[in-house]
């Protein structure tokens, strides 16, 4: 049998806005999984529109507000990929290769990383 971590030793990073990243995040969470949310500085457009649930949806969670366009909001968000398992997003590749955070730019510098893309 192998040692396999408890699900609160696990820590996700989420680019996810809108609905499917963060009501499985959600589950994540209420199962004790550490889930930090990273949003664009105008928030999440969840939050704008329906914000009781995006409460719900975020309840647990850290949320920050980065431009990852801007070097020192990119350097805490390379600070969080040093220490998370998982990074998940729902932005289009193309979107991810300008920020070099597509898998070909985030698995040398980050090789314990896994990223999960929610896309379609």
């Amino acid at each position: 049998m192998t040692n396999l971590p408890k699900l609160s030793d696990i820590q996700i990073v989420s680019l996810a806005n809108n609905l499917p990243g963060p009501v499985a995040l959600a589950r994540l969470t209420k199962l004790g999984v550490r889930v930090t949310k990273v949003e664009p500085p105008w928030g999440d457009p969840l939050a704008h529109h329906c914000s009781a649930w995006y409460q719900e949806l975020t309840q647990g969670q850290q949320v920050l507000n980065l431009n990852l366009k801007q070097t020192a909001d990119r350097t805490r968000f390379d600070e969080l990929l040093r220490h998370a398992h998982l990074l998940v997003s729902s932005f289009r590749p193309s979107a991810l290769r300008s920020l070099r955070l597509d898998w070909p730019s985030l698995n040398p510098e980050h090789p314990h990383l896994s990223l999960f893309e929610i896309i379609g």
